[in-house]
């Protein structure tokens, strides 16, 4: 299977983003349908998320500069949680606004076929870009380790492009029932409920994300396999006695600080100690590449 990079995946997202715009916007305003404009509202939020993280995974991509030695890979993170905000606080508050509204004082909704068929090609395009992201957590793993494989991944920005991936397909979801149950049975409330689900649906994705990302930028080590992995690879070495404490953090764009408190045997020299440093380094880095900076420390 192809390799589904991070950039296709945000680049997914937005022109998916683009095509729901410019099509919900336009059937809006042919047919009066509230749900028809959350829908527009919830492509220009995801179109400006998806926009911060493409801005987000590009300067974090620069490494190594003055002020920033270890690079600015953690800066995703910042762009992640301003399109987590800009997505509760603006596009779920707006839609249950105008849901609740339209729930109030109902108008009739013109043209109902048409804006069913654009949402169901919602649902299709927003299903495909929403397939890819789940394909990359996967990462070839099988389809029933996804809620494991979601909370242990390094991808923030697919898990980000995941959830406004998500936010699409179930809103275009929920849009598609309310609709088709008002023209079912002619309860004109439908529309304006229909609007009022999509915002609690994007309200609930949106804390959760900002969950996540909040521990990130405070310093979230990786997982505990990965840890375990490192010490395993140190301990491999006969000359380490034990590892005496090992720290990890996630510094954005999928990769990982590690530091390493060890406890060597006795007797080793200057230069052996040195020698065996880099080349426990040198190990950690083959065997985890994720791993960007591994620093040892020396304990008795």
């Amino acid at each position: 299977m192809t390799e589904i990079s991070p950039r296709r995946t945000v680049l997914t997202s937005f022109l998916v983003d683009l095509i729901d715009i410019a099509t919900n916007v336009t059937v809006a305003m042919i047919t009066g349908s509230v749900i028809m404009a959350s829908e527009s509202l919830q492509g220009v939020a995801d179109l400006t998320a998806v926009g911060l993280l493409m801005l987000g995974l590009n300067r974090s991509s620069v490494r190594g500069i003055q002020n920033h030695p270890l690079g600015r890979g953690r800066e995703l993170y910042f762009w992640t949680l301003i399109a987590s905000i800009l997505m509760l606080f603006l596009t779920s508050s707006l839609s249950f606004y105008l849901g609740f509204t339209r729930y109030l004082h109902p108008e009739p909704v013109y043209n109902v076929y048409l804006a069913l068929i654009v949402l169901g090609i919602a649902m299709i395009t927003n299903g495909y870009a929403l397939s890819l992201d789940i394909r990359r957590i996967l990462h070839h793993q099988p389809i029933t380790t996804l809620i494991p494989q979601l909370k242990n991944s390094l991808f923030i920005e697919t898990k980000t492009t995941l959830v406004l991936d998500l936010m699409g397909t179930c809103s275009a979801i929920l849009g598609f029932v309310s609709l088709t149950l008002y023209q079912l049975t002619g309860y004109s409330q439908f529309d304006g409920i229909g609007a009022m689900t999509v915002g609690v649906v994007l309200a609930i994705l949106s804390v959760i994300l900002i969950k996540e990302v909040k521990q990130l930028l405070i310093g979230k080590r990786a997982h505990k396999s990965i840890e375990n992995q490192i010490k395993n690879i140190a301990l491999t070495n006969p000359e380490v006695r034990r590892v005496a404490q090992i720290k990890t953090i996630l510094s954005g764009n999928n990769l990982i600080i590690a530091s390493l408190d060890l406890h060597l045997i006795n007797d080793l020299d200057t230069d052996a100690i040195e020698k065996l440093t880099a080349k426990i380094k040198h190990q950690i880095q083959q065997e985890l590449p994720s791993v960007e900076d591994t620093q040892i420390e020396l304990v008795s």
